[in-house]
C-alpha cells in the first residue's frame, strides 16, 4: 500500500501507465528523461521531468540511490538542459512548442537570459 501522494506519483512514473482503461491513466501527463555522468562522484545521474496539467516537476537520482529527489526550485542549469532536450523533441514533432515556451518562462524566472536571446 502506498502512503503519501509523492510515493503514488513516483510509482505511476515508474509504471508508465498508458492503458486508457487503467484508473491511473493521465492523458495530460508527459515525462522526459535524460542522464549524465556526475563529475564529482563519476556515477550516472538520472533526471526526470514530468508535466502534469501545465505544472513541471524535475526529479533526480544517482544510479546507486533508490529515492528520487525533487528540485524546488529547479536550478537554471537543469532547466537549460531540459530546454535543449525539449527543443530536439519538438524538431522531431514529438511534443508541442508550448512545452518549450513554458520552460523558457521558467528559465527567465530562474535568472537566465530572455527567451529571445536563447538559441
Amino acid at each position: 500500500m502506498l502512503g503519501p501522494t509523492k510515493d503514488l506519483w513516483v510509482h505511476l512514473l515508474r509504471k508508465r501507465v498508458t492503458c486508457r482503461r487503467s484508473p491511473y491513466y493521465f492523458p495530460n501527463m508527459t515525462s522526459h528523461e535524460w542522464h549524465e555522468r556526475d563529475p564529482e562522484t563519476r556515477e550516472m545521474r538520472y533526471y526526470r521531468a514530468s508535466k502534469f496539467n501545465k505544472r513541471w516537476t524535475v526529479m533526480t537520482t544517482l544510479k546507486t540511490d533508490e529515492e528520487w529527489v525533487t528540485y524546488d526550485p529547479v536550478p537554471l542549469e537543469i532547466l537549460e538542459e531540459l530546454r535543449t532536450l525539449l527543443l530536439k523533441k519538438y524538431q522531431r514533432r514529438r511534443i508541442p512548442y508550448e512545452d518549450v515556451l513554458t520552460i523558457d518562462v521558467m528559465c527567465e524566472a530562474a535568472g537566465g537570459p530572455p527567451a529571445a536571446g536563447r538559441t
